[in-house]
């Protein structure tokens, strides 16, 4: 089945707004599935990982349909080396679970890095920017799960993920407001992405029952 760029199947407004929307929503639902017990750590990180190595892949497929940028082999090397970290195994404690995470957050440092240096803007690699803080988001969840025995929803986080909420929706607010200008829209919609994880980074953090 072809795939659809998001301004083939829909505006640009739609497709982030839907992606943002989403990942607001499972990150609430995993920390529900942890503070319930219908969630293990270790098949957690597992679906974490494939579904941000589907992502991973299709970057590198996408990258390659981006005709009219010149992109690196280097470039390309990094989402490899990312691609391998994510296909490391299962973990079964929290010592190889945080030894595996040093891993790939090191080639994700590398390949966000690259990213930047060769400074292509387009909504494809927007898009895979947004998977790649919900994925860190959801791995900092598991990696809770794996230091402490339960998770409490308590009022602090319900709160911060209404805080997250209100900034998401700032951020479309502002997005819309430059569709007629893309580069700039997503330029600016990637730095308040930044803020927007750190309302959920904020909110999983309040997470923490006992250490």
């Amino acid at each position: 089945m072809e795939t659809k760029t998001p301004t083939e199947s829909k505006s640009l407004h739609e497709y982030f707004q839907s992606k943002l929307n989403s990942m607001h929503k499972e990150i609430e639902e995993m920390a529900l599935q942890f503070s319930l017990g219908k969630a293990d750590a270790k098949d957690k990180f597992e679906e974490v990982k494939k579904e941000f190595a589907a992502n991973v892949h299709d970057l590198k497929r996408e990258i390659d349909d981006i005709s009219f940028f010149e992109v690196s082999e280097f470039l390309k090397n990094k989402i490899d080396e990312l691609s391998l970290q994510l296909h490391l195994g299962k973990v079964e404690t929290k010592e190889l679970f945080d030894e595996q995470m040093a891993k790939i957050v090191h080639a994700v440092s590398e390949l966000e890095s690259r990213l930047k240096e060769e400074n292509i803007v387009h909504e494809k690699i927007t898009s895979f920017k947004s998977d790649l803080k919900k994925f860190l988001l959801k791995s900092e969840i598991v990696g809770l799960k794996f230091q402490i025995k339960s998770i409490e929803l308590n009022d602090l986080f319900h709160k911060k993920m209404i805080d997250a909420k209100d900034c998401l929706s700032k951020i479309m607010i502002k997005f819309d407001s430059k569709k007629d200008h893309v580069k700039e829209q997503l330029s600016d919609f990637e730095d308040d992405i930044e803020i927007a994880f750190e309302h959920f980074k904020s909110a999983v953090k309040s997470l923490r029952k006992s250490i």
